[in-house]
């Protein structure tokens, strides 16, 4: 055999082998993510998660199996410090995930992404130093995962500096969100580097590789506070302290009994302190709010989980996740259900990020031992056989480039790769950072335990104060939903409710969205007084209500269902605020930087704007009914069959004098959808205002006879019926309403003014 042969035998299985296994167990946790667009329903998941529990526990006893030339002790010890975290990771982030005690950690808005991010950091530094026991591999998987890191970071800071490194069609999804302009994203990144670069610097005893780690660590640090990435420190100072205490617990707690039994019954207390809260929490859901919380976690989960260009397709947008399920099916059990399924979005989020790197990883150390190979390659014997081994290494190299040039963009890649192979010497046998961190422990272990002891209580004590609070907040706002909906409360006391519940829950957008909704409700019913309307307090209404939809989105500003929402609450102030359809449409043009991929948000987009261009009166509308096609197409891209958005657009077409294509449109669509009411309603209010009334009262009696018990369909049809004049017909309409809500006070009136006008008709 060649000596080239034996080379690559001997060095290349020693020198990868860590950076293959590190590889591998982030690449493993990608496999249940395939089976996700193959399972029929939502209630197949419970098959993704025991899966998913299944490579938990390889992977554990893979560890395990590592450290088999350890102490039996030992052994055990990591094996149950890996199935604790490992479980406590799960079950932690499917709680923060639900929504009122996500905010613990302390983040703009709760995201559950950087708990997992934060522990899963800890416990990779923790369980690499345990596994991988060689100093010089280990500082070469380091150094890997630093050159993976930190391509990733510059690509990252690239696209949000405005350079598009990914300008094709899609390349923002959550398959790029590694790459994409989010800085939270981006933090991930930064934190992580940093505690790599951290722990090398305790590494090293050599002065330049020293230098090396602080300037990278103070990179990191500089980047965090130039971008104001508050996720990050969260990361970077928590992931550490997560890091020294499971270095600590390591080193002693685990051989006391009395320390051990102190430390699991604080962990049980801090458990049930989340635990509880969130079970009533989820018992008191009213159904309205129960649909919005389980379809916006199936949204999310759907488009995370179904990445295009490696798992195929699933369930792209909010309705095709409503259609998933019945009414009557929405209990505590689906909101469970809905809540893992964002966290394993999550969790693959995260873990198809470090899948990128892990390939950075592995190509860097191929090209770092690359060169090593060819050096020794060159140095050999001239024998033919040995020019054609290095003929072949070269062509594979060559191979293995190109394949780098096409996907990492090759020269940011070689720029940091070169860095690395400069400042990184070949260090001996120095003094490890764990063995360090033992000895200092071993000399303070009373005052260390006794810390850790009463850091654990003080955290406990937080999480239930906290708990109490969010979970009373929660409980207040579910208790001001129910009222607003029963109709016996009136506008001030629901105001009340919502206002208690903000300042017991401050940390939260939801009550602050619910208070703009009652001042909305409290606004509304003082603009309905008729001649007695109070101005003061409809305008101290308005602005109260910017205000607190500005409080929502300052507490979580990258949630794109703040903005909906916030969309939602000020269209209620469109009767009664002019211009108000504009703000609307800005608040979900916000929401479309943090979720793309939802039709029915560029719907209401359209229609704000279309609605706005039907109410100005001697207003230039050209560029907003332009803006309203936009948004009314992109919808359509996404969802083809959208009937809401062909309608409109046949409405911008009339409102640009087109109204022949309009009518065109809306033709087409009654012999495609004969039995859609609001297509039927939507062509006799055009043929209505081109004076064609036969065909309008046409149209109208056919669409009476499809709405059958459509409150919304009777109305329309109604008011059609007033703007021909046919007052009798009207008349029919409004007490058909009536026949449906008695209580309908609108209906009421209009039936009153309308028998007054109408012939021997008996006044209401």
């Amino acid at each position: 055999m060649s000596p080239f042969i034996k080379y690559i035998l001997k060095v290349i299985p020693k020198s990868v082998d860590e950076g293959m296994r590190a590889l591998l167990a982030a690449a493993v946790f990608l496999v249940p993510a395939s089976f996700y667009p193959a399972l029929p329903d939502p209630y197949g998941l419970p098959k993704v998660f025991f899966f998913s529990s299944f490579v938990l526990i390889a992977f554990t006893l893979w560890c395990w199996g590592r450290m088999r030339g350890k102490t039996a002790q030992t052994r055990w010890t990591s094996l149950l410090t890996s199935v604790v975290v490992f479980t406590t990771m799960g079950i932690i982030s499917s709680v923060f995930s639900i929504g009122p005690l996500r905010s613990f950690i302390g983040t703009a808005g709760g995201h559950a992404m950087v708990l997992p991010a934060m522990i899963s950091g800890a416990l990779f530094v923790f369980l690499f130093t345990q596994v991988v026991t060689d100093l010089k591999q280990r500082l070469c998987v380091i150094d890997s995962f630093l050159a993976g890191s930190g391509l990733v970071a510059v690509i990252s800071l690239l696209q949000i500096s405005g350079v598009n490194l990914f300008p094709w069609e899609g390349a923002h999804t959550y398959w790029f969100q590694p790459l994409s302009s989010s800085p939270r994203s981006v933090a991930l990144f930064f934190s992580g580097t940093s505690l790599l670069c951290l722990y090398r610097f305790m590494c090293s005893s050599d002065r330049r590789s020293r230098i090396f780690s602080a300037a990278c660590l103070l990179l990191s640090i500089v980047l965090l506070i130039v971008y104001d990435i508050s996720d990050g420190w969260i990361v970077l100072l928590v992931g550490l302290t997560v890091f020294i205490m499971l270095s600590a617990l390591q080193s002693s707690l685990f051989y006391r009994q009395r320390e051990m039994r102190i430390f699991f019954a604080v962990f049980l207390i801090s458990l049930i302190a989340l635990v509880i809260p969130i079970t009533s929490w989820t018992q008191r859901i009213p159904p309205q709010e129960l649909t919005m919380d389980t379809a916006t976690s199936w949204q999310f989960a759907s488009e995370t989980l179904a990445v295009r260009p490696l798992f195929g397709t699933g369930p792209e947008t909010f309705t095709d996740v409503f259609s998933r399920f019945r009414p009557g099916e929405f209990n505590e059990s689906v909101l469970w259900q809905a809540s893992f399924a964002h966290s394993l979005s999550l969790w693959l989020e995260m873990l198809i990020t470090l899948g990128v790197t892990g390939l950075a990883a592995f190509l860097t150390l191929i090209g770092f031992h690359a060169v090593k190979i060819t050096r020794f390659v060159l140095q050999s014997t001239d024998s033919n056989k040995e020019k054609i081994d290095v003929l072949l290494f070269a062509g594979w190299i060559a191979l293995t480039f190109t394949a780098c040039i096409a996907v990492w963009e090759i020269s940011l890649w070689v720029l940091w790769w070169l860095l690395l192979a400069l400042m990184t010497p070949e260090i001996s046998h120095p003094q490890t950072f764990m063995r360090r961190i033992q000895s200092f422990f071993s000399h303070h272990e009373r005052p260390i335990m006794g810390f850790i002891t009463a850091f654990a209580v003080l955290c406990s004590l937080i999480i239930v104060v906290q708990g109490v609070r969010v979970w009373n907040g929660s409980r207040l706002r579910v208790i001001t939903i129910e009222k607003s909906l029963d109709g016996s409360t009136t506008p001030a006391e629901i105001r009340a409710l919502a206002e208690r519940s903000v300042r017991w829950d401050s940390f939260t957008s939801e009550p602050e969205l619910i208070l703009a909704g009652a001042y909305a409700l409290e606004a509304l019913t003082a603009a309905a007084n008729g001649t007695n309307v109070d101005l003061a307090a409809v305008k101290a209404s308005g602005d109260a209500i910017i205000e607190h939809i500005g409080r929502a989105i300052e507490k979580d500003p990258h949630n794109a269902r703040v903005y909906q929402s916030s969309a939602e609450v000020y269209q209620l102030l469109i009767p009664i605020i002019p211009d108000s359809e504009l703000k609307v449409a800005r608040l979900y043009e916000q929401s479309t930087q943090y979720n793309t991929r939802n039709p029915l948000v560029y719907l209401a987009i359209g229609q704000s704007y279309l609605a706005y261009a039907q109410n100005a009166e001697g207003t230039d509308v050209g560029e907003v009914l332009t803006n309203a096609k936009q948004a009314l197409i992109k919808s359509l891209a996404l969802k083809a069959d959208l009937l809401e958005a062909l309608i409109s657009i046949a409405l911008v077409d009339e409102v640009q004098g087109n109204t022949d294509t309009a009518v065109s449109s809306l033709a087409t669509l009654h012999e495609r959808y004969p039995n859609v009411t609001q297509i039927t309603l939507t062509l006799a209010g055009v043929y209505e205002r081109q004076d064609k009334r036969d065909e309008a009262v046409t149209l109208l009696a056919e669409a009476s006879s499809q709405a059958q018990q459509n409150l919304e369909a009777h109305l329309g049809i109604a008011s059609v019926y007033e703007q021909l004049q046919m007052s009798a017909e009207a008349l029919a309409e409004y007490r058909v309403v009536l026949t449906i809500d008695p209580a309908n006070t609108f209906a009421q009136q209009k039936a009153a003014e309308l028998s007054d006008s109408v012939p021997g008709t008996p006044s209401e």
